[in-house]
């Protein structure tokens, strides 16, 4: 119930067993649209991400632990996305909120060649 939600989240465990109970039960659930909104800090919440996607759970973050790994985690995810058929959304901001990876896409979208961030 929304009124009991900030007392519930108050009392969450923080464990390596919650994370995975919370993994188990969103895969579990079979529903046909599930969406994992995170925006922790958290790697190892982010560590999550690929098998989520590979499971048909979308993504949104603005986590930077889930984009700051090495190339073969990041394609890792990206393929997992492709395969569970759903959105790997992601964003990062940089000074004052300024989205830049929308814009840097944006820009290789548009045929423009980066030279340097």
């Amino acid at each position: 119930p929304p009124a009991e939600a900030l007392d519930r989240l108050a009392s969450a465990p923080e464990t390596p067993d919650a994370l995975a109970a919370l993994s188990e039960a969103l895969v579990g659930a079979r529903l046909e649209r599930l969406v994992v909104v995170d925006a922790t800090p958290s790697a190892a919440v982010a560590a999550r991400h690929a098998d989520w996607l590979a499971a048909g759970v979308a993504v949104v973050t603005p986590n930077k632990a889930a984009t700051a790994v090495p190339a073969a985690d990041w394609r890792r995810a990206q393929a997992a996305a492709r395969t569970g058929e759903v959105p790997y959304l992601y964003e990062s901001a940089v000074g004052a909120g300024l989205g830049v990876v929308a814009r840097l896409r944006d820009l290789l979208r548009t045929g423009d060649t980066v030279h340097a961030i």
